[in-house]
């Protein structure tokens, strides 16, 4: 039965959904069959059995558009397994100078459900091509990860949140209006079990309590902390 799904999975775009489907093809079947075939790929990988892990690298050694590699590159990035890296590797050579596609590595990255995704974000956060001024790399980056990933970003130990309110305090200083979207990560603190309920709220007490927090950031963190 696994075989059967994987062969499926990994087919051809014309097996997929006819001679209407090949790769870069942009009409609805076409599309609607990437869909399908890359949500099917995604969960195989997640088996993270050989078979489905070679599946999603074939995919990602062949593909032949962006749709195609993305979704392969996702389906990898939640496995623990040599492919990963190699694919991280060959996508990160490939497209370096592309500032956009180069967004999509840093927030894959940070969506991973893998248990060492945090200290993937802590490094990346200091990678060559990361930069506090440029918003949307701190948005596939942190924003990814503070607001998309829930799993790594509530952590039971909090340090996630400690990591990732010192960097909106460094942000401030530079986007104030980009931090105080950033914070807003911590709003539905009073929502969580008592451990990271006090955790985030010991983090925005802290970020509060910063001399020079900017007037956009401190109106977010007062709110959330029920002073607005």
């Amino acid at each position: 039965m696994l075989s059967q799904a994987a062969r499926a999975a990994g087919g051809s775009d014309t097996a997929a959904g006819g001679s209407n489907t090949a790769a870069g093809a942009m009409n609805r079947d076409a599309i609607d069959a990437r869909r399908l075939r890359n949500r099917a790929l995604l969960y195989l990988a997640s088996l993270a059995e050989p078979e489905t892990i070679a599946l999603a690298f074939q995919q990602f050694e062949r593909a032949r558009n962006m749709t195609d590699a993305e979704a392969a590159l996702a389906a990898l990035v939640g496995v623990d397994a040599r492919e990963r890296e190699r694919a991280l590797d060959a996508f990160y050579r490939r497209w370096k100078h592309d500032p956009l596609v180069l967004d999509k590595w840093f927030r894959l990255q940070a969506l991973s459900p893998l248990p060492d995704t945090l200290e993937r974000v802590i490094a990346l956060a200091s990678h060559p091509d990361f930069n506090l001024k440029n918003p949307n790399r701190v948005r596939a980056l942190l924003g990814a990860f503070a607001h998309g990933n829930q799993v790594r970003f509530h952590g039971r130990d909090g340090r996630a949140y400690a990591f990732f309110a010192q960097r909106v305090q460094a942000l401030d200083e530079l986007n104030p209006q980009l931090a105080a979207r950033m914070v807003s990560a911590f709003n539905q603190w009073r929502r969580f079990e008592p451990t990271r309920r006090e955790a985030m709220r010991g983090e925005l007490e802290r970020i509060a309590s910063q001399p020079r927090l900017s007037k956009d950031t401190a109106e977010i963190v007062q709110r959330a902390l029920g002073r607005g």
